[in-house]
């Protein structure tokens, strides 16, 4: 934090988490001692602190998300990140307990403000030209290109057997638990392996699917001859019924690929899992490079954050 200050960094993001060596009351989103006195004062921070978002339950669990914008503002941030919460609640709760003329709210909101206009978020938002778009989307697929890691492959399992010419089409499931937003990203994944000749039946379910569901991915998985299982943590606590979902499905014995989508460190639930690639992202890009390597069209570059024989990677 130090380097990225003297660097110049315009703002800087709190965690909901408990430093006992520097606060040992407060998480540093609520922390005076930290916020104020070590970032700001000591390490000399003049830019704006964001909260972390507001509605997580490390934040407002035991609370509101009202309450915990009034601890965060005390403690020294400047943007409050509410995720679900009610906006209205939030800004009549920061009044009655700051006043309509509080001078830090007003010091926060003119270095918002002034970020704003450094950005040029106030100027007319230019049109892309296609050789930026085109300069973005070569660079995206770069980095995934790059990026797609095979964790392990115990038996072998890539690049998937590219079924005989004239042959029946081998079915392949995949079975996806990940936000709706990345339903049409997902997709990317397929065309190669449509393209060598694997008949694919996906099915995006729920982060946290219900019993429905896993019946659901479970009957496309015993229809199948080869299973991709993807999954997606935000962080490194397990969605249970997305943890139960994934093990029925691994208890089928299947030739199974489990693909991590965010968060790397969900590979560590699934060890006996065949195989696992690791896409960091459920971008397209992301996608259409863990295709490319299942087809055997691109070899896996990357290489995980982390020792799988660490002591410290211990599910």
């Amino acid at each position: 934090f130090a380097d990225a200050i003297k660097a110049g960094v315009d703002a800087i993001m709190t965690a909901h988490v408990l430093y006992k060596n520097l606060d040992p009351d407060n998480p540093a989103t609520f922390s005076r001692r930290i916020l104020t006195d070590l970032l700001r004062n000591e390490l000399g921070f003049n830019g704006i602190i964001f909260s972390d978002s507001l509605d997580m339950k490390g934040a407002s669990g035991k609370s509101s998300v009202e309450k915990a914008a009034v601890r965060a503002k005390k403690a020294g941030a400047d943007a409050l990140l509410i995720g679900g919460g009610d906006p209205e609640a939030v800004l009549a709760a920061l009044k009655k307990e700051f006043g309509e003329n509080d001078k830090a709210m007003a010091k926060s909101a003119e270095a918002v403000m002034a970020l704003k206009e450094k950005l040029g978020l106030f100027s007319p938002r230019p049109e892309a030209s296609p050789a930026v778009d085109m300069a973005y989307q070569s660079t995206a697929r770069a980095i995934a290109e790059k990026s797609v890691t095979l964790a392990w492959d115990k038996e072998a399992l890539i690049p998937l057997p590219k079924p005989a010419s004239g042959a029946k089409k081998p079915k392949l499931c995949g079975v996806f638990f990940c936000p709706p937003r990345y339903s049409y990203d997902l997709l990317e994944i397929n065309t190669p392996l449509l393209e060598d000749g694997w008949d694919v039946e996906h099915y995006n379910a729920p982060m946290t699917p219900a019993q429905d569901d896993i019946a659901r991915a479970k009957a496309c998985a015993e229809r199948s001859d080869a299973l991709l299982i993807g999954t997606f943590q935000w962080a490194a606590q397990p969605y249970k019924t997305q943890l139960k979902a994934v093990r029925e499905l691994l208890r089928l014995k299947k030739p199974t690929v489990l693909i991590s989508m965010m968060s790397p460190y969900d590979i560590l639930l699934y060890r006996d899992a065949p195989a696992a690639l690791v896409t960091y992202g459920a971008n397209r890009f992301s996608m259409q490079a863990a295709g490319e390597i299942l087809s055997g069209k691109l070899p896996p570059e990357g290489e995980l954050p982390f020792r799988l024989d660490s002591p410290a990677s211990k599910p």
